[in-house]
Formats: structure tokens, C-alpha cells, sequence
């Protein structure tokens, strides 16, 4: 058990459980003893305004200050996005700190000892204290002059990168071979299991040991903090893999640590603006030019931790991969990976530079100008979502058109965000709309569609509902009258109840234009939010302008029915719907 609390996000309040070896008296006491307008000001600055500091809220963008420092409440809050915390939630949410580290600088900056902690607890911490020196001398060892290190800085001086940048990111060199200095005996006084947990050392089937690194430039990965956490190493010359990383372990997760985060953090909460790019030299090159606001993944795909990581500096980071085919494909998988976790203002955009080219090819061929002007434009994901699905497959004939429409149904269902799932079902109908054709509504023939709420289940059902009529009258007037609007209003009645249906080619039962575009908007919608069940329906237009327009197209008429009648019986359900797909059959019938 522990002392729940709350701290703060960019748009909500999520909670956190304490170490229960914190008491809320000490927590009390760090608050109390810290200036949190001081604090703050370290990165953002705050003017005075009566007994509370203000400033432009650092987590998300805005015009006017509405984010506000309250040192005698011991609080910030922004009345924007809602922001909320105070001086550990601060280092946690703004900083990018663990929630024991941030306490942890608090308390020592307030003369603060911290309580005991429990045993089992201490000697984890004690074990993580030593695995972080055992790696920052690792790096210490990299850096020192060695056999071999001279060809490595002549390859850093082909990519521009001098001496002063390498000293500066702390780039060094294994060396390869036998009769070389070697880590390992560097650090003979280590446990030699201890620096097979770290990645340090491989050990073979029969005992023997030997340096993982060897023959490459050595780049050090750092936590959020800046200390050393892991390794990338470039071969030099030939051999695979080009790139070699150090293993998940204790300190090192891969997956969740973005290259360069700690030094583009601040620039990124200055600029407003984060790049991803593929690699530690795109990385390094950028930075060396005066774009610090860039990380890399560390020799994977860009993962969803990563992603929530940089939505931590930017609500819309640059995704910049490699220009060639690889790299297309890299973006791709991004904004496909991006689509469950994206939130209204969260997203990624994406930037291609010239075919066969990266972003240190940019730099050294246009200069900061070149990489500016290419970072200046950058795609939204939907652009290059169609776009993947687009040019995945051919779209000729309607059966490819259906795959294509099945495909971005896939990516929107996906979407948890119910407000970014509508918003991207109508971006896609849109998209339908100008690229095959089809308009997007049934009201108009202007591509802005209605403004259709995505299915919900806590929405509530339809208060209204018109009863279904069998249209049976219609089956004996066809041949003689043909089908008339009290017919047509039936029949999109039957549809209402059984949206499933309308996945037939409904629309040509229908003469009147009106109801015809009304079906087909129907049945566009219906494919882009997954309706199933008149459920479904009912919560996809409830309060829209679609709506109206059935309000409109059902009611009145001479037929014996009155709307907003009862829903049919289940035990009649059966029947009705078979009597509505013979009626549909008959008046499509050649």
C-alpha cells in the first residue's frame, strides 16, 4: 500500500503511488522548503503578476500566459490545457525525471536526508549506483587514446564531425584484435557477471569471455539525466551488423530510450519542435549544425514508448527517416504504429528528404538552410497513411477501390481516440471523394461531409425511432407504377433498422437523388466506423446534421406507419429483414 497523490500531465491528472517508505510528511516537507517559481525558472520564464508568476504554458502551445506559479500553494497550474502539480511532478512530467530521482535532487537541494528505505529496496538502489559508474567508466575507457583510434577520427572527420563534436557527445573507440587493450581487463576489479548483465562482455558456450565491442565508434546512450545507460558502436570498415547495441539490461531498455533525449529536451521545449531521424550520425550532424532538437531510436523502428517519450517535448514531432525506400517504409510502419495512441493536438508529421538521401546529406550538401527549408514542410500522418495505402496497391477497378477503402477502415478502427476516429473517417471520405468521385454526403455535394460522431456504446441509443413497414405494397406496384417516394422512405426506414444491409449496392433502388445520396453517405460512414447493428447507427448519428437529414427523408408520408414509433419486436426481426432483402432484390433485378 501507498500514499496515493496526484501529479500532473499535459491534459489530464493521472495518479501515482509513492514508495511507501515516503511518508506524505516528508513529501510535505520538500514542498515547503522548495521555491517552485525558482525552480521553474530554470526553463521557462515567469513574470510576476501580483502574489502568483505567469508564463506561456510549457506544455502545450499558446499565445497568452495562462499558466500560472503559485509559490505559497506550492503549485503550478495552466488554465489551458490543465496542467496541474507541483514541484516533483514538475521534474517528472517537465524534466523527464523518475519519480524517486526527482525527489531524490529535491531533498538534497532542501538539506533533506532521505527516510531508510526498506532493505531489499536499498540494495537494488545500491546495485543500480554501481552498474551506472561501471558504464560511465566504460565510456571514460572508450574516449582515451588507444591502438586504432586514429583511423576512427579520420572517419568522423569524412562525415564533418570534428574533434570538439566528438568530445562534446562523448564518442570514442573500441579497438580491435588481439595484443589491444581490452575493456575487459580495463575493468578486472568488476564482478565479470555483472558486465555480462550490462552488454559489456559476451561470454561463450565454454566460459570464455571477450569485449561485445570490438573494431567500432563507440556512441554513449544516456537516460533522461544524461548518464550513461548503454552503447551503439559503428563497425569500421567491413563486417555486420554495421550497427551494434548494446542488449536490454537493468539500465538499457531500447525500446524506450530515444538517443540524444537529454541534451534536445530543452531545445525542444524552446524551438516548440522535435525531429526523429533514423540514426546517432543524423543525430550528431544536426546537432552540429545548430538543429539540437533532434533524437533517434537506437537501431530499431520507432516503438510506442518512444513516440510517448517525444510527445513528452512536442505535441507534433518531425519524423525524418532516410529518403531512400527503406526509409519511406520506416515512415510508413510510424504512422501506422502512431494511430492507436494519437489524441487530439498528439500526432507525428513526417518529412522525406531527397530520394536516396539523409538528413546529413542535406546538411552537407545545402547546408542549415537546405535542412531548415526541408524540416519547414513537414507531412501530416494522414497524407502519408493514404499515400502508403495508395501506392501499396494498384486502385483500377472497383474491387481494388473496395480494398483500399477496407485497408484505411482497418487504420481508422484503430484509433482509440473517438474524437481523432471521427475526425479521420471524414478526412478519409474526403479523400474518397476527390480522388474516386464519390461524394461524401448525402445534404450537399460539397466534400466538407457532416459532422458524424464515431460509435460509442456510452452514448445514448436513438430517442426516436421510425418502426418498420414491410414493403410489400411496393412488391405488388413495380411492375405497373414503379417505386414511389412513400416506397423509397419505407425502404431507407428498413435500412435504419438493418444498416448491415446497406452494404449491398442500395443506393440504385432509390430514384429520388436526394435519398440516393443520402443511402450512399450512409453506407460511406457505416463502412469507415464499423456500424454492424442498428445500435451502431443510432450512436453514429445522434446530434449530427446527418441526422436531420433523416429526421427529413423518413417522416410524413401517406404509408400506415407514424415516426418515432416503437423499435420492431425481436421476434419479428427475422421476417422484416428478409421481406426488406427480397424488396431490395426485386427492384435491382435486370
Amino acid at each position: 500500500m501507498g500514499v496515493r497523490v496526484y501529479r500532473a500531465s499535459r491534459r489530464c491528472v493521472r495518479r501515482s503511488v509513492y514508495p511507501v517508505s515516503l511518508s506524505p510528511q516528508f513529501l510535505d516537507e520538500i514542498r515547503a522548503r522548495t521555491s517552485l517559481s525558482t525552480l521553474v525558472m530554470r526553463s521557462v520564464p515567469l513574470k510576476r503578476a501580483g502574489r502568483e508568476w505567469r508564463a506561456c504554458c510549457p506544455f502545450h502551445d499558446e499565445k497568452g500566459p495562462s499558466f500560472h506559479v503559485n509559490d505559497e500553494k506550492a503549485f503550478y497550474h495552466c488554465f489551458g490545457c490543465g496542467a496541474h502539480g507541483d514541484a516533483i511532478s514538475w521534474l517528472v512530467e517537465h524534466d523527464g525525471m523518475q519519480f524517486m530521482d526527482a525527489v531524490k535532487e529535491l531533498a538534497q537541494a532542501a538539506g533533506l536526508d532521505m527516510p531508510a528505505m526498506d532493505p531489499r529496496q536499498a540494495e537494488r538502489d545500491r546495485e543500480f549506483e554501481a552498474m551506472r559508474e561501471i558504464m560511465a567508466r566504460a565510456a571514460r575507457w572508450f574516449t582515451m587514446e588507444k591502438p586504432g583510434s586514429d583511423t576512427a577520427m579520420s572517419y568522423l572527420e569524412q562525415r564533418d564531425i570534428m574533434p570538439l563534436v566528438a568530445l562534446d557527445f562523448d564518442i570514442g573507440y573500441a579497438p580491435r584484435g588481439r595484443g589491444v587493450p581490452r575493456l575487459l581487463e580495463h575493468l578486472n576489479d568488476v564482478n565479470i557477471d555483472m558486465l555480462v548483465k550490462l552488454g559489456l562482455v559476451k561470454r561463450k558456450d565454454d566460459g570464455e569471455t571477450y569485449d561485445a565491442f570490438r573494431g567500432r565508434i563507440m556512441f554513449p546512450i544516456h537516460d533522461t539525466r544524461g548518464r550513461v545507460i548503454g552503447f551503439g558502436g559503428r563497425i569500421l570498415g567491413q563486417g555486420e551488423p554495421k550497427y551494434l547495441n548494446s542488449p536490454d539490461t537493468p539500465l538499457f531498455d531500447k525500446g524506450r530510450t530515444l538517443f540524444n533525449y537529454h541534451r534536445a529536451a530543452p531545445a525542444a521545449r524552446k524551438e516548440g519542435r522535435l525531429v526523429i531521424v533514423e540514426g546517432y550520425m543524423d543525430t550528431i550532424a544536426l546537432c552540429r549544425a545548430g538543429v539540437t532538437e533532434v533524437v533517434a531510436p537506437n537501431g530499431t523502428a520507432l516503438t510506442e514508448a518512444q513516440m510517448m517519450s517525444a510527445w513528452r517535448l512536442a505535441d507534433e514531432p518531425i519524423v525524418c527517416m532516410d529518403g531512400d525506400k527503406a526509409g519511406l517504409a520506416a515512415m510508413a510502419r510510424a504512422a501506422i504504429k502512431a494511430l492507436p495512441l494519437l489524441e487530439p493536438g498528439k500526432s507525428l508529421r513526417f518529412v522525406a528528404p531527397p530520394a536516396g538521401k539523409d538528413p546529413d546529406d542535406v546538411l552537407r550538401e545545402g547546408g542549415l538552410d537546405a535542412v531548415q527549408s526541408m524540416l519547414a514542410s513537414p507531412r501530416p500522418l494522414a497524407d502519408v497513411l493514404w499515400a502508403h495505402e495508395r501506392n501499396a496497391h494498384p486502385a483500377d477497378t472497383p474491387e481494388q477501390v473496395a480494398g483500399l477503402k477496407a485497408r484505411m477502415r482497418a487504420h481508422v478502427r484503430s484509433i482509440k481516440n473517438a474524437d481523432v476516429r471521427e475526425a479521420y473517417g471524414q478526412d478519409i471520405l474526403r479523400r474518397f471523394a476527390t480522388t474516386f468521385g464519390v461524394t461524401p454526403q448525402g445534404t450537399g455535394a460539397t466534400p466538407q461531409g457532416p459532422q458524424i460522431r464515431s460509435t460509442s456504446t456510452e452514448r445514448p441509443p436513438f430517442s426516436r425511432k421510425p418502426a418498420y413497414v414491410p414493403p410489400s405494397a411496393a412488391q405488388r406496384q413495380i411492375r405497373n407504377v414503379g417505386i414511389g417516394q412513400e416506397i423509397e422512405r419505407a425502404i431507407l426506414i428498413g435500412l435504419l433498422h438493418f444498416p448491415d444491409v446497406m452494404g449491398l449496392d442500395t443506393k440504385k433502388v432509390f430514384k429520388n437523388e436526394r435519398a440516393a445520396r443520402l443511402v450512399s453517405t450512409l453506407c460511406d460512414h457505416a463502412m469507415i466506423n464499423g456500424v454492424q447493428t442498428e445500435e451502431d447507427l443510432d450512436a453514429m448519428l445522434d446530434g449530427t446534421p446527418l441526422e436531420q437529414e433523416v429526421n427529413t427523408m423518413t417522416a410524413g408520408g401517406s404509408l400506415p406507419f407514424s415516426y418515432g414509433k416503437p423499435v420492431i419486436s425481436d421476434a419479428k426481426r427475422p421476417a422484416a429483414r428478409d421481406d426488406l432483402l427480397a424488396t431490395i432484390a426485386s427492384l435491382t433485378k435486370p
